[in-house]
């Protein structure tokens, strides 16, 4: 996706960017089933319009029974009415049944849909390192997608009954309406159907009224999230870090931030609380005054004896239901203003990975396989995400199974240029020809997954993808033997081992994996020196072969390498 790309992806309407998002689940390899049980809901509301319909028929012949005190239509009307309401009730639960499991369906395909777009080309990445227009991915796809599904077929489903609904009704309101004389300073005149007339302009009005007073609530709907995200973003922070918190005493320091962030979220509560009122009066008026207002203007007809009971509620169930079908829009505003809302958060973050997914493609750092083991850097030029320079004119060489230390000031570019290596800074350009290889990354603060020890030391393979032997045997060289009989044990291991111990279980991550190339960033910084000589001297004896590039600040470590890189920035 390129900038003009871009700008025109943001120009989209909302009707736009809604068939952006859902049209590639219905061309999808579920479409057959999806529009199967699309079908199959539209069909069963079609069906319960029709027993509207015949609700209203109902009612006329059963009020002009009651009015003709006709006791043998009153019992065959009763169990006409059983029939009716059976037949509504199947119809009912049926499609809730099945707009349920398409929910399901649709939310399910979203979900791996956009963890795909989120996860390959390591656009999750990118997004943590640069502002591309989105925020908190995390809610975008756990909650965002959940309402995109679910308010998408509500909404739809329902303005396809509305619409039946007034095709059917409103010809029945137009024939019972009968024509309407007016008189005005000797002007005679004559409108038929003057009730769908009187429908139509009173939906108008209430249509209109209600956008005029809830236009400010999809933008105040969509802030409300992002605060909300970030009140919850803040509070996992501190429990991730709950240790250094405790440890600094910032109890005071993190309750006045969580306040702050808290007191965002009240005023944005305070501005859809102050709109939510002034909408539910419209509403709550405009729903009252619906009740009397066919009852008025049916009344002359109705006193003038032109019109019967049973007539006369016919016309009012009929009036209702074309008044509700023109009102959906009153009726379902709120649902749009959130819906609205939940559209331009998605299409902001699909817009955001593709971003950052083109931009990771096309780097002007070209990369190419090496010949043989071997790591060249030719006239390779680093920036910063704004475009400050970092790094330029760098031409190195590394050789398989060679041991080379990253040597430099803070700041200088050294954590940079192991992320070029690894492939996850597209910012700058020049050559980098690597070994095909499998190279390993470790960080300082490694990531060790939430699941069972097991899963933790093998990651990102499979927990089975290596033995128990091999698992105790690596935990074991690395002085971890220990946590040997915790290998089945689930739990956050982030916080129950010492940064230390999260170390040296990365460095038995890395003999359990046997990496060609090994870059280590900082990743014996916990280490006492004992211990970190230890673990290089593990390094050489169980991967004699594996070549290791180290980024590190203390001059000790300098002695585990056959030679030195030093960035002066």
């Amino acid at each position: 996706m390129n900038e003009q790309q871009q700008r025109d992806g943001a120009k989209k309407g909302l009707i736009a960017k809604f068939l952006a998002l859902a049209g590639p689940y219905w061309r999808s390899e579920e479409k057959w089933m999806a529009w199967t049980l699309l079908l199959a809901i539209v069909v069963l509301n079609v069906a319960m319009v029709y027993c509207n319909v015949w609700l209203n028929q109902w009612n006329g012949d059963f009020f002009n029974a009651l009015q003709q005190r006709d006791w043998n239509s009153f019992q065959s009307l009763i169990g006409e009415f059983a029939a009716l309401a059976f037949s509504f009730i199947a119809c009912a639960v049926l499609m809730s049944y099945l707009t349920s499991a398409l929910n399901l369906r649709w939310r399910r395909w979203l979900t791996d849909f956009y963890l795909g777009q989120w996860l390959d080309g390591r656009a999750y990445c990118l997004l943590e390192l640069k502002s591309y227009g989105t925020d908190n991915p995390d809610q975008r796809i756990a909650e965002d997608l959940k309402a995109f599904a679910a308010t998408s077929l509500n909404l739809g489903f329902d303005l396809i009954r509305n619409l039946t609904t007034l095709a059917c009704f409103i010809g029945i309101l137009w024939h019972l309406s009968g024509p309407l004389a007016l008189s005005l300073f000797g002007w005679q005149a004559s409108v038929s159907g003057y009730l769908v007339w009187a429908a139509l302009g009173y939906a108008l009005l209430g249509s209109g009224l209600m956008h005029v007073l809830g236009r400010k609530l999809s933008r105040i709907n969509m802030e409300g999230e992002r605060r909300e995200a970030d009140f919850r973003y803040a509070a996992v922070r501190l429990r991730e870090h709950a240790q250094a918190v405790a440890l600094s005493g910032g109890e005071e320091f993190e309750r006045k931030a969580l306040n702050r962030r808290f007191q965002d979220i009240c005023a944005n509560w305070r501005q859809m609380i102050a709109a939510e009122w002034r909408l539910t009066g419209a509403r709550s008026a405009y729903s009252q005054h619906a009740v009397i207002f066919p009852m008025l203007a049916c009344a002359p007809r109705y006193f003038a004896g032109k019109l019967a009971l049973g007539g006369l509620m016919q016309v009012i169930s009929a009036f209702g239901h074309v008044q509700e079908a023109l009102s959906w829009m009153v009726n379902a505003y709120e649902g749009l203003a959130s819906w609205k809302a939940n559209i331009e958060r998605l299409a902001s973050f699909q817009a955001a990975t593709a971003r950052a997914r083109h931009e990771l493609a096309h780097s002007r750092i070209a990369r190419s396989e090496s010949e043989g083991d071997d790591i060249r850097l030719c006239k390779l030029a680093v920036s910063l995400p704004d475009g400050q320079p970092l790094l330029k004119n760098l031409d190195l060489h590394a050789s398989g199974g060679e041991r080379i230390v990253l040597k430099g000031a803070s700041g200088s570019g050294k954590s940079t240029l192991l992320q070029v290596l690894a492939g996850i800074w597209p910012w700058g350009e020049g050559h980098a020809a690597l070994p095909a290889k499998k190279m390993m990354f470790l960080p300082q603060r490694p990531y060790l997954p939430l699941g069972t020890l097991r899963e933790a030391i093998s990651y990102p393979a499979a927990a089975d993808a290596f033995s128990l032997a091999e698992q105790a045997f690596v935990l074991t060289r690395c002085r971890l033997a220990h946590l040997t009989p915790q290998l089945d044990d689930y739990g956050n291991w982030s916080a129950r081992l010492s940064p230390g111990e999260q170390q040296r279980l990365a460095l038995a991550r890395a003999l359990l994996h046997k990496p060609s190339w090994l870059l280590l960033d900082e990743a014996t910084s916990a280490l006492d020196p004992h211990n970190q000589r230890h673990c290089y001297q593990q390094l050489r004896s169980e991967l004699p072969d594996c070549a290791v590039i180290s980024v590190s600040h203390r001059p000790e470590v300098d002695a585990y390498h056959d030679r030195v890189w030093r960035i002066d920035g």
